[in-house]
């Protein structure tokens, strides 16, 4: 995108300048050749004729990067589809839709038929439409590898840019182009009749291929984006679209060298250049849109998502998927967590340890306790261990002096199936003492060999405890009271 910043910021320098010369009615020699570079007329480098040239040496220059980034890209995409599918991870909505979290509905744009067309060079993307279609469309890999893009309507207060025909229908029929062979055609057709009627003035023939340039100019002016064009691409298709578009930059290359050569462009070159250079710009955009729509599958939840995991059974099996099949670290799941489970259930306070995400729930049911996700490997055991010990001391319950054992570590009411979530009383009070923590350990000590547990108490976290305004010390932190393996 640095390139493309620097060539509109040099488009806008000059657009004071190119506005006046008129491509209807301008001289062709006076405009469009490059001025004399003798010594004698060395000052005539800066008249009209060579500023012009310059600057569309500049955008063609554009025109071919674009054409190498669009192959780049494309290539890229078809090895990152092909990776993705072998190894067969899921997206994030994909595991949404397994943890039973319900979706918002939103109104799907996928088949019907737009009510007007639209000049494909009118169509300006800008970067609010980029991150408005981000938003608004979802990409998905079949099983042959296809991709499928869904794009959604636009919430009706949304900003979408600057383009005022810009709509849900406009990134489907981009897609299209991006194989489209038609326009494929087109494109291949302008940099041809440029190269071929270049080459007459360079050699002095006919004026044919510039009578076809001009011809071509005015279907140009009027080539529209069709109705509508469907929102699935093969494999295939887009490895055949990188051949093309790595073709086109070979042509442009050509176009580029005949230029340093000193041949003259004349008003049609002008006006197929500048609806090559909005064409493909678009074209470009859409590569890089499809590609981080791609990456924002497997790595962020969509907005239908939001807030949509509302009880433990639905948090905990979407945070054990999360761990066992998306392939993202701790803190893109504790990330995607935040947005998934829903504000009463997540809180206003939440804390992340090691290998668990604790939240403090507002909800009523929830109000006197904490709710602990696991966020990795780690986090499943010690949920899975404070969910035996709990039961442990529920059945092997002692008395030492005012308190039970029982009372000694906070009790678990809730867990999920594979304990991904488990729901905990939520103990308010100071951090404990070494002396008070050393009188659980010894009470917890004496309780293991009374009953012959066989559990190792060594790795109770210190700061995992905490003494009650009535002076009662709680260990709430007991998921790696880990079983000793017997002989």
């Amino acid at each position: 995108m640095n390139v493309m910043n620097a060539m509109f910021d040099y488009y806008q320098k000059e657009s004071v300048f190119i506005e006046h010369c008129n491509f209807e009615t301008c001289d062709v020699d006076e405009v469009f050749t490059e001025a004399d570079t003798d010594s004698t007329t060395k000052s005539k480098s800066t008249s009209k004729g060579g500023k012009v040239l310059a600057f569309f040496k500049k955008v063609l220059t554009g025109i071919l990067k674009l054409f190498s980034m669009i192959a780049h890209g494309v290539t890229k995409l078809v090895q990152k589809i092909k990776n993705l599918f072998k190894s067969k991870k899921k997206t994030i909505n994909q595991i949404c839709e397994e943890a039973g979290l319900q979706r918002k509905s939103k109104h799907i744009k996928e088949s019907a038929v737009p009510t007007t067309n639209t000049q494909l060079s009118d169509v300006k993307l800008t970067q609010k439409d980029f991150d408005t279609l981000l938003k608004n469309i979802r990409v998905s890999i079949d099983s042959d590898a296809t991709i499928k893009i869904v794009c959604y309507e636009f919430d009706k207060n949304e900003d979408v840019g600057s383009f005022t025909g810009f709509d849900e229908y406009t990134f489907n029929r981009l897609v299209g182009f991006l194989v489209d062979d038609h326009l494929q055609l087109v494109i291949r057709t302008t940099l041809d009749l440029i190269i071929k009627s270049v080459q007459q003035i360079r050699d002095y023939k006919d004026d044919s291929a510039l009578q076809l340039t001009n011809m071509h100019t005015n279907y140009l002016r009027n080539y529209k984006i069709p109705r509508y064009i469907g929102t699935e691409l093969s494999l295939i298709e887009l490895q055949s679209s990188a051949k093309t578009y790595s073709k086109f930059a070979d042509s442009t290359s050509k176009i580029l060298k005949y230029l340093d050569d000193g041949l003259r462009l004349c008003n049609a070159h002008a006006e197929n250049i500048r609806w090559l250079f909005n064409t493909i710009n678009n074209v470009n955009m859409t590569v890089n849109i499809l590609s981080r729509a791609i990456n924002n599958q497997y790595i962020e939840l969509s907005e239908d998502y939001y807030e949509s995991a509302d009880d433990i059974g639905k948090v905990g099996k979407f945070a054990e998927i999360l761990i066992k099949d998306a392939g993202l670290p701790p803190k893109q799941i504790v990330k995607t967590l935040e947005f998934a489970v829903s504000k009463d259930l997540l809180g206003s306070k939440q804390d992340a340890g090691n290998s668990r995400y604790v939240i403090f729930p507002e909800r009523h049911e929830y109000k006197n306790q904490v709710i602990k996700i696991a966020f990795n490997g780690f986090g499943l055991f010690a949920n899975r261990n404070e969910c035996y010990i709990c039961d442990l001391l529920d059945k092997n319950n002692v008395i030492y002096g005012e308190h039970s054992i029982r009372d000694m570590f906070a009790n678990i009411s809730e867990s999920s199936d594979g304990f991904g979530a488990i729901a905990m009383a939520r103990i308010e009070g100071r951090k404990s003492t070494g002396g008070e923590r050393k009188l659980i350990t010894d009470f917890a000590s004496d309780w293991i060999n009374r009953h012959n547990l066989g559990i190792n108490i060594a790795d109770l976290n210190s700061g995992g405890f905490i003494t009650t305004n009535d002076g009662r010390c709680v260990c709430i932190d007991y998921g790696w009271l880990i079983p000793r393996r017997r002989n």
